[in-house]
């Protein structure tokens, strides 16, 4: 444990690279699927699992559970932790963070600070991993917090679907055109904007179109920057998403760090198989 004493909270929609979550104080909430009847915490399903369950229909999502908060801050309490530094996707996306709010300014024992990332998946969990650095390096609990707040502002995912059809389904859309997926193979390019909710930032025709899209997006915002970390971020496409890892070294070589990120079930609920896009999240001023 950290000498601060200071823990990370987050949601399973965060994406968090599994390699990096051993190994650094950072607790992850479940979100919830149910199918059939049944409930599932989003940590114990698979990909493969949630893509038969798709095929069949009636999934849906909801919110984790209270008791499944109250676990996960006893534990922290349990191990030592002092302070807690609650992250989250998007209220923009999900009512996830106003719970986790409630349910924590009622614990005692513990303090807290909250992030609304307005971000989501692996957009996200970029706050998450560059938190959990600053605590490891022994930053005091305030400086962890508004170092960490600055750098979401310079976060952002960029992503494409191969239907929108479970974007549409799960009242998900935000500012994106429905419609779109359907026409001559039109790929909208979807990101979050400034308040956390789906908008098209650009549209292509086809997946190859779309990806060299994402490709120019993210140097673009790179621009002129020096210090940044991108992650890859695929809903079933392994081998696909492989490929975009090797053209993002290729082209930016300078990375500090490049991380994988899996889609989790409770997320591929709304975006259905096949999802691609690319996290980017600028450090210069960290």
């Amino acid at each position: 444990m950290n000498k601060n004493k200071i823990a990370i909270l987050t949601d399973s929609g965060s994406d968090i690279p599994t390699a990096y979550l051993e190994g650094h104080d950072i607790f992850v909430v479940p979100l919830r699927v149910s199918h059939n009847d049944k409930e599932y915490l989003d940590t114990d399903l698979t990909q493969e699992q949630i893509h038969e369950m798709l095929t069949s229909g009636g999934v849906k999502t909801s919110l984790p559970a209270s008791g499944d908060v109250l676990n996960v801050l006893n534990k922290i309490k349990a191990q030592g932790y002092e302070k807690v530094f609650v992250i989250t996707i998007s209220t923009g996306l999900s009512g996830t963070f106003n719970f986790i709010r409630i349910i924590a300014n009622d614990f005692e024992g513990l303090a807290f600070e909250f992030l609304d990332t307005k971000n989501i998946g692996i957009g996200s969990g970029l706050s998450v991993v560059h938190a959990a650095k600053l605590i490891a390096r022994g930053l005091d609990f305030e400086d962890v917090v508004a170092n960490t707040s600055k750098v979401s502002l310079s976060t952002k995912v960029f992503f494409f679907l191969t239907t929108l059809e479970y974007l549409k389904k799960g009242g998900r859309l935000g500012l994106v055109d429905g419609l779109l997926g359907s026409i001559l193979n039109i790929k909208p390019i979807i990101s979050c904007n400034e308040d956390g909710i789906y908008y098209t930032v650009a549209k292509k025709i086809g997946a190859l179109h779309a990806t060299e899209e994402i490709f120019a997006l993210i140097k673009k915002y790179i621009g002129n920057s020096k210090n940044f970390n991108l992650a890859v971020a695929h809903n079933g496409l392994v081998e696909k998403a492989a490929k975009i890892k090797q053209k993002l070294k290729d082209l930016f070589p300078n990375c500090e760090q490049l991380f994988n990120s899996v889609v989790s079930p409770a997320l591929s609920v709304h975006t259905g198989p096949g999802l691609l896009g690319v996290g980017i999240q600028i450090l210069d001023e960290a």
